[in-house]
């Protein structure tokens, strides 16, 4: 499975989330580098860990992306946003860059949020 793909494969149509052999036909040329699954997870169950810190609502969708309910959890953390508090928490302890995204109505803080 490709994780990710150069501006110079994806010329050729290859991108994430695509089987390698369909990635090597389509950019014979391209340089194949492994990935180790077991440091993915490791990682992977770091970020969750950071993540159940915040709320007991925590649902992985892949290896690399979640879904946090913070509903209610404004008072709890005196309106600091998690987005601040999660991202900086999770560079320290993990050393992966976290980008949060609110997925609730617009002006309606604190719902779900999407890490990727």
């Amino acid at each position: 499975m490709v994780t990710s793909a150069s501006y110079e494969a994806r010329a050729y149509g290859v991108h994430s989330a695509m089987p390698m052999a369909r990635a090597v036909r389509l950019c014979p040329n391209a340089t194949v580098v492994p990935v180790s699954w077991e440091a993915c997870a490791g990682k992977s169950r770091e970020i969750k860990d950071v993540l159940q810190r915040f709320t007991p609502a925590v649902e992985q969708a892949s290896s690399d992306e979640f879904y946090v309910d913070l509903t209610g959890t404004d008072e709890l953390y005196r309106g600091e946003p998690l987005a601040t508090t999660g991202s900086s928490g999770g560079n320290e302890e993990t050393g992966l860059y976290f980008e949060l995204r609110h997925l609730g109505r617009a002006f309606d803080p604190l719902r779900w949020v999407k890490l990727k």
